[in-house]
């Protein structure tokens, strides 16, 4: 469990790491041009108005671009924003949902009287059965496991 934190940012990593790019790059992008409109703004002597408000408007503009991408960002991938989650509890069921490219495999966990649902992957989906005792650690927000140990 000591290194439940270190495995978590690492999973988020492999699984958001396109989305990091992007963001990065739309950042760079985006500031790199921010930064070229005031240093054009404080290189003439004296600007007029109408130039001040031109160059407030479009970092204006830049901003509000990159505040859209970030929140998009953070709908997307939330988790970065959270703790991990952690259950333990007795296996209910597993289910197979078939559709599209890919199978989806979902645990259902019984903890006390509350039951969670999860997704796993297919390694794991093969190593449990009905009625193991588990301890998941997943992503809050996606309910996605990335850690399982089962105890029994």
């Amino acid at each position: 469990m000591e290194n439940m934190y270190l495995d978590y940012y690492q999973y988020l990593l492999r699984i958001s790491w396109p989305a990091l790019c992007g963001l990065f790059l739309i950042y760079l992008f985006l500031g790199t041009r921010a930064f070229k409109l005031i240093k054009i703004n404080y290189a003439d002597k004296k600007p007029t108005f109408s130039r001040r408000l031109l160059v407030s408007l479009r970092l204006a503009l830049t901003i509000i671009v990159l505040a859209i991408y970030t929140q998009m960002f953070v709908l997307s991938y939330g988790d970065w924003m959270e703790k991990p989650a952690l259950a333990k509890g007795q296996v209910d069921s597993l289910e197979v949902r078939t559709g599209g490219r890919r199978d989806d495999y979902y645990l259902n966990v019984r903890c006390g009287e509350e039951k969670l649902t999860v997704r796993i992957d297919s390694g794991t989906y093969l190593k449990l059965k009905s009625g193991d005792q588990v301890e998941i650690v997943y992503l809050p927000r996606r309910k996605e496991v990335f850690w399982c140990i089962v105890l029994t």
